[in-house]
């Protein structure tokens, strides 16, 4: 084994993903905290919603939200599982690339491996942007009937 291929090499090789790692570590806790806010807005919405001293028009305005908070928390829960899978693939790419001095096969399979990693975070920011979309939409409702009613 040249010092090319070594063992100091295969380590430096496997950095990469474990950076990637930490990356959709830091993505996965913002999107779980976002998705804990959201279901947390939405459990006091329904909680409003049951009060007898809840008005019918603001009745009507919960009711309007209640599907796009449904929407919001299903693209949560599907970018978070993006980001999980993306951490797997990662995973599996160190241990690809440290097994790969012994199995020329593991060596082959890093860089795809990798690749879709990289293509499921992608989509997991990218249904986090959406989510962002829906959240902007529940705002503007929440704006609209408050206006509406004159601030009541």
């Amino acid at each position: 084994m040249t010092a090319s291929n070594g063992p100091l090499s295969i380590i430096a090789v496997a950095v990469t993903p474990v950076v990637m790692i930490s990356a959709n570590a830091i993505l996965t806790s913002a999107l779980s905290a976002r998705h804990s806010n959201v279901a947390d807005r939405l459990r006091s919405l329904l909680s409003e919603y049951r009060q007898p001293a809840t008005t019918a028009p603001r009745r009507g305005s919960i009711a309007a939200q209640v599907p796009l908070f449904e929407r919001r928390i299903a693209r949560l829960e599907a970018a978070n599982l993006m980001l999980f899978l993306a951490t797997a693939c990662f995973v599996a790419t160190v241990i690809a690339i440290s097994v790969s001095s012994f199995a020329l096969a593991a060596s082959v399979a890093a860089l795809p491996i990798f690749l879709v990693g990289v293509v499921l975070m992608l989509s997991g920011v990218m249904a986090e942007v959406w989510e962002l979309k829906s959240a902007r939409e529940t705002m503007r409702l929440e704006i609209a009937t408050t206006v509406e009613r004159g601030g009541s």
